[in-house]
């Protein structure tokens, strides 16, 4: 992992250098940190669900899920870490101007425009829905929505203290929740394992791995990830090398730990709704609250109330973060780290209110989009000596990308026949129409690089 992450260019001292025991210590709270800023109310649906289609071959899913999820965010990670945390040079190989409005479709999407702001719906859904049913006085969101992000802009007002402040207070709360409702199911679990009902469960174990789109997440988060491993003290690509890639373990030994346990609650105590989970009455959400409620009792509702709202606040934290750090980066000392922050809040605050769904509609297809590219591009950096530096076969690698995934958007969000020819693409049927043409494109590209060079 160390000699991965390094890239040519030494680093700048400008931090004492940690000792060792510093060094193990900062990177423990980084890596509770990164686990609770990952782990977002998606993360808690899917392992159930994989759990119950796998059934007695639950572990197979599981695995397939954990290494197209966590081990793509990892890249992200190593590529974000050898950009010395600077998105526009993991992006950059396009050239200056794509990248930057391709950082900021990213940021935006998975920030103020989506993933923030549905932090707080989610919150509210299922956590009103487990504790009080679903009807509520028309002003319980508005209030709700407005303490949430009032909590969540306190958090984020001093970049240099959220991942201590999720690391050391907000992590051990999550992970309490989760480990008193996967210990309960464990002993208890209420049913066994039965058959498993997906066709392929690793090739459903990778879909959904890819359609969590962490790769994205992880690419955000690296800005503060790399940029709280300086003000440790990290003084050398090695040092900062060796204490995020202790940071990733932890982060990733509790995602294996969490996700198991959920997918085994799902493979056993989540049989009791097998046949209503396969008739599509019981859907995701609804098969971790009826868990919740099998192992723990009366209890259950007020724990994944408790669960939901502690990994999407952590979440919610991290994502208003490092937007404000990227577009404080982007619009230079013009406008304050405070007031970017808040804007985001207010903006996210919004739109969790007024038309979710909508925005939800706009901005999950761009992110659908940008985020095959988003992946190739990450993926290539690492084959880069240099991150950042203009290649052709990143350029024509990202528009075949952008293309191919622009049409099958199109083709069925939209209802765009004429482009549904995209479906007949390798891999099509599976959402990765775009990957062979990308492949192809990026190989003609290199060809010609390789024939410059010479």
């Amino acid at each position: 992992f160390t000699s991965l992450c390094q890239p040519p260019t030494p680093a700048r001292r400008s931090s004492p250098a940690m000792s060792p025991k510093s060094t193990v210590k900062n990177s423990i709270v980084l890596g509770l940190a990164l686990f609770a800023m990952f782990f977002g109310a998606g993360n808690l649906i899917f392992p159930p669900a994989i759990g119950i289609e796998g059934g007695q071959d639950w572990f197979t899913g599981f695995i397939a899920y954990f290494v197209a999820d966590v081990g793509l965010a990892l890249f992200s990670v190593i590529a974000m870490l050898r950009a010395d945390g600077q998105l526009d040079k993991v992006i950059g190989s396009v050239g200056r101007v794509p990248a930057t409005v391709l950082n900021v479709a990213i940021i935006a999407c998975i920030g103020p425009l989506l993933a923030i702001p549905r932090t707080a719906a989610t919150t509210y859904e299922m956590g009103s829905a487990a504790l009080f049913g679903s009807e509520l006085h028309p002003l319980a969101l508005p209030l709700f929505s407005l303490l949430f992000f009032a909590l969540v802009l306190l958090f984020s007002l001093k970049p240099g203290t959220v991942v201590s402040n999720i690391g050391r207070v907000l992590t051990p709360l999550l992970v309490a929740t989760l480990a008193a409702l996967i210990i309960a199911g464990i002993v208890n679990p209420g049913a066994a394992a039965g058959p498993a009902t997906a066709e392929n469960l690793i090739q459903e174990g990778v879909l959904n791995g890819y359609q969590t789109m962490d790769v994205i997440a992880a690419l955000i988060f690296s800005i503060i990830v790399v940029q709280t491993v300086k003000d440790f003290g990290a003084a050398s690509r090695a040092s900062m090398a060796k204490s995020v890639g202790l940071a990733c373990g932890v982060s990733a030994l509790m995602l294996f730990a969490v996700y198991g346990g959920l997918a085994y609650l799902g493979a056993t105590t989540g049989q009791l709704w097998a046949q209503e989970y396969a008739a599509g009455t019981v859907n995701q959400a609804a098969l971790l609250t009826n868990i919740s409620q099998a192992v723990l009792g009366g209890t259950g509702s007020l724990f994944l109330a408790a669960a939901v709202f502690f990994a999407c606040f952590t979440t919610a934290v991290g994502l208003v973060t490092t937007c404000s750090e990227y577009f404080h980066q982007l619009l230079g000392e013009r406008v304050g780290y405070p007031l970017i922050a808040a804007a985001i809040c207010g903006v996210s605050l919004l739109l969790c209110n007024v038309g979710l769904s909508q925005i939800i509609q706009i901005s999950a297809p761009i992110l659908m989009v940008v985020y095959p590219v988003a992946l190739f591009l990450t993926v290539a950096s690492l084959a880069q000596r240099k991150p950042g530096r203009e290649r052709l076969a990143c350029k024509l690698g990202a528009l075949a990308a952008l293309l191919v995934s622009l049409c099958s958007v199109l083709a069925g969000s939209f209802g765009v026949e004429a482009l549904a020819f995209v479906d007949l693409l390798p891999l099509g049927n599976l959402g990765f129409a775009w990957l062979l043409p990308t492949l192809v494109a990026a190989a003609l590209g290199a060809l010609v690089d390789f024939a410059r060079s010479r």
